[in-house]
């Protein structure tokens, strides 16, 4: 291939406000052709972006500017014998696909249909996130710049380090596919050290002490209220191996198995990993007295232990009833553990840290408490045991200053 790909201003045609076509020129041999890409700027506008130094929005046009030839670039350099005809139609091939609220909507379209309806919603609630920042984003407007600016709008939104990890992991998904599709090149890549790294969230101590979880057990709320079922579904969730919610509402008498609860979590139920192992818990007298409560009369093998879905719901459906129950559950249970002095923001999340801090305080090993959290690698316990592990640190480091049984000095 012997050709030259520039971009450039086409003065020849003034639009409205005073703008003009920016261009796409490739010379081949004895020919040249213009393609237009949609984007009209200033005289001024284009001056500034062809500076030495560009800054602020003329540094983020020269950095487009600068995607889209390399782009041009990658597509001609795989065209072999090259000819224009090959190069137009493939560079506007890929263009078609590069528009990053497309790519989501495609995604989000094929977790759906593999029955990973939760996955789904995360993927379109980042794309519409990331549609309020920059509607019309192609996956070459992805740079270094554009993540950063991404990442402090997100910010003075009021959004967390966690969310805005949400957003960007999702996004990162998405460009890593895009690059195996070659919708964009790999030498474009903005992730990683030294490029764009994804806010990690802070570490907040979420686990309950066990004297903590015996003053919730003592609370004593109205029977059958909003705030007795918040507690006992709390309590079931600790003594269950920190059973997360969503596996708690789609748990069947068809699970129960003498004194067991046996299930697959609903987070891995449908993908096609290979470790879908059941998860085996042991069922103490106050699980089975808050089954014995707050069960559905009916108890057969196919019906939902407790009265949260019911069958027949879409997907979408039982998603919403477990995120309405989860809310109600959360408002009530921090209730009890403000009217008992606790502190901490007590939610179902808290149960099943809690678990695994009490666990492995008592001697637990974590690889037992990753089989029981059914997490896939222990690095995810780990994470989960951080707080317990500063806490021990702690206490050890006490010993430094422990003079007691001493003589006292003379």
């Amino acid at each position: 291939m012997s050709c030259k790909i520039n971009t450039f201003l086409d003065t020849r045609r003034k639009k409205k406000k005073g703008r003009y076509p920016v261009k796409l020129r490739v010379f081949y041999q004895t020919a040249q052709r213009l393609y237009n890409l949609h984007l009209d700027v200033t005289q001024a506008e284009w001056d500034q972006a062809n500076e030495e130094k560009p800054k602020g929005e003329a540094r983020k046009l020269n950095e487009k500017l600068r995607v889209i030839e390399a782009h041009a670039e990658e597509v001609a350099s795989k065209i072999n014998p090259f000819s224009l005809y090959e190069f137009e139609r493939k560079f506007f091939e890929k263009n078609r696909q590069e528009k990053v609220y497309d790519a989501f909507t495609a995604y989000a379209e094929v977790l759906s249909s593999e029955g990973r309806h939760r996955s789904a919603i995360s993927y379109l609630t980042a794309r519409n996130s990331l549609a309020q920042f920059y509607p019309e984003a192609r996956f070459p407007d992805v740079t270094v710049p554009f993540l950063k600016d991404y990442e402090r709008w997100l910010k003075k939104k009021g959004l967390s380090d966690t969310t805005v990890g949400f957003y960007t992991r999702n996004l990162r998904t998405l460009y890593n596919l895009a690059i195996e599709q070659e919708i964009v090149p790999r030498s474009l890549y903005p992730f990683g050290r030294r490029r764009y790294e994804i806010p990690l969230s802070r570490n907040i101590k979420k686990a309950l002490t066990l004297e903590e979880v015996y003053r919730i057990l003592q609370y004593q709320p109205e029977p059958y209220s909003f705030a007795d079922r918040a507690k006992d579904f709390w309590l079931f969730s600790y003594l269950c191996c920190g059973m997360n919610f969503t596996d708690i509402a789609h748990l069947k008498y068809g699970d129960l198995d003498d004194e067991v609860l046996i299930f697959i979590r609903e987070k891995t139920k449908r993908t096609s990993r290979g470790n879908q192992k059941p998860i085996i818990v042991p069922l103490l007298p106050e699980a089975r007295a808050i089954i014995t409560k707050w069960g559905s009369p009916s108890k057969k093998r196919e019906d939902y232990i407790f009265p949260i879905l019911s069958s027949g719901m879409t997907p979408a459906r039982r998603i919403a009833e477990v995120g309405q129950w989860v809310q109600v559950t959360n408002k009530w249970i921090r209730r009890i553990a403000k009217a008992v002095g606790i502190e901490k923001d007590v939610t179902t999340y808290v149960a099943r840290h809690t678990f695994a801090t009490v666990m492995k305080r008592s001697g637990a090993s974590t690889e037992f408490i990753s089989e029981q959290l059914g997490h896939s690698n222990l690095s995810t316990t780990e994470s989960y045991l951080d707080s317990f592990a500063t806490q021990v640190k702690r206490d050890m480091s006490r010993h430094l200053v422990d003079f007691s049984g001493l003589p006292p000095h003379e």
